[in-house]
């Protein structure tokens, strides 16, 4: 019995839309309204209050599902991630003139200001013209070797210079020994 149950759970569920029409609120319910519309759903579908009715179970297992799954921040997030996904099956890989493209950012996205931005080209600083990627990449190749090059000639001459320096700290030394020793005997 268990198991035609949970058959027929797993049929309604396929056939049915989503939880949020189970519980009849909308995507944006808060907890409050999602638990009040569960709890209201609830007392009219239990099995309990109409053993008359077959399906009255299946109704009741699929509310609770609903329920168990937009009553939890972390579930009711991956879902809506799952309802968003099937809304927009062909939203990221499609034939866009840019590649990648993904309407639910399009969609979501602020645009209080899109008048400041109309007829203004998107790329870029103003009065800086618009450079091909192996121009970027060819100055930053060259920068790296410039540095490059920069260092390796800094460590060799100032290795040398440093190597003067210690000549004449160790040959001061030396005298200064020397003047001691003359001064001891």
């Amino acid at each position: 019995m268990g198991l035609v149950l949970r058959q027929l759970a797993r049929f309604a569920r396929w056939y049915s839309t989503n939880h949020y029409e189970t519980l009849k609120v909308t995507k944006n319910a808060t907890s409050k309204e999602i638990k009040d519309a569960f709890v209201k759903l609830s007392k009219e579908l239990h099995p309990d209050k109409r053993p008359n009715d077959p399906a009255s179970h299946t109704k009741f297992v699929k509310l609770n599902e609903a329920y168990a799954t937009l009553s939890k921040f972390e579930s009711r997030a991956v879902y809506d991630n799952h309802l968003r996904h099937d809304e927009n099956v062909h939203s990221v890989y499609t034939n866009h003139p840019r590649g990648w493209h993904d309407r639910t950012f399009w969609e979501y996205r602020d645009r209080s200001k899109d008048s400041q931005y109309e007829g203004k080209p998107y790329y870029g600083i103003k009065g800086v013209k618009r450079m091909s990627n192996i121009w970027i990449a060819s100055a930053c190749i060259a920068f790296m070797l410039i540095g490059t090059v920069l260092q390796y000639y800094s460590l060799r001459f100032g290795r040398g210079i440093l190597n003067e320096k210690s000549k004449l700290i160790q040959e001061k030394n030396r005298q200064i020994l020397r003047e001691r020793e003359a001064i001891a005997k």
